[in-house]
């Protein structure tokens, strides 16, 4: 234990939420779950366990990359959750979105969440067939390159008011950093990147995520985000109602 480390340790309560969860974890078993796996992201690369640790953050807090980011600068708890060292760089939003995409695109980020979530059951600290189950999404920002010209149909995100001079582009090059990332619109502001959608119990504990171009709507997702549910019910915005979820809903 460093020196900041052991500042950490007297700022931080030992009520504090995130020191007991932190405590409470088997992260070498959480870590099994990745296997092989590793960032290989930044200079030098970092640590898997501490990667790990940050997602869950922004999932548990619901926090876009940016914020996260900025979060783990500031917030003692943050830092004492992750092991996060004064004298070393904090991974940036950029790295924090590979890193989820990658998890996900190996379809290795649930078995995350279900390992975590298995132990804070064990532990009590989380009800293992919740009653209710909140769906939501979120859009997460690339960090690639978006295309240099503006590609017709931007997708409205909820059919909010269309952004001036944004629509009727004719597009005759698209060059991608971000070849899997879209354009998606929401009110009077454009978004390049990705939509993670998610499924957390009527605590906050998140228990499934898919992460999609952020071009695509809600209501297709709904299907898969139940998967393994036990709720009896479901709360969601208007964005997810449809036909074919009302009776997918219908067979739970």
């Amino acid at each position: 234990m460093d020196f900041f480390t052991g500042l950490l340790s007297e700022r931080v309560a030992s009520d504090n939420v995130l020191r007991k969860v932190g405590a409470l974890i088997d992260w070498r078993r959480v870590g099994l779950k990745v296997g092989k796996v590793r960032s290989q992201l930044g200079r030098s690369g970092y640590d898997v366990d501490l990667m790990l640790r940050v997602l869950l953050l922004g999932q548990w807090h619901s926090l876009s990359d940016r914020k996260l980011e900025e979060a783990l600068r500031v917030r003692l708890d943050f830092m004492l959750f992750c092991g996060a060292s004064l004298f070393e760089h904090v991974p940036d939003h950029r790295t924090i979105c590979r890193f989820r995409c990658a998890l996900v695109r190996l379809g290795l980020f649930d078995a995350v969440l279900n390992e975590v979530n298995r132990q804070l059951s064990a532990h009590g600290l989380k009800v293992e067939h919740a009653a209710v189950a909140v769906v939501d999404a979120t859009v997460i920002e690339s960090a690639g390159r978006p295309p240099r010209r503006l590609i017709e149909g931007i997708a409205v995100d909820r059919a909010e008011e269309a952004v001036e001079g944004a629509a009727g582009g004719v597009v005759t090059e698209c060059l991608w950093a971000d070849p899997d990332g879209c354009w998606s619109q929401s009110g009077r502001n454009l978004y390049f990147g990705h939509k993670s959608f998610w499924r957390s119990d009527g605590e906050g504990y998140v228990e499934r995520v898919l992460v999609r171009p952020a071009n695509e709507g809600e209501a297709p997702h709904l299907p898969h985000l139940l998967k393994g549910c036990t709720a009896v019910r479901v709360l969601a915005d208007k964005a997810y109602s449809s036909k074919t979820n009302r009776a997918v809903l219908a067979q739970q």
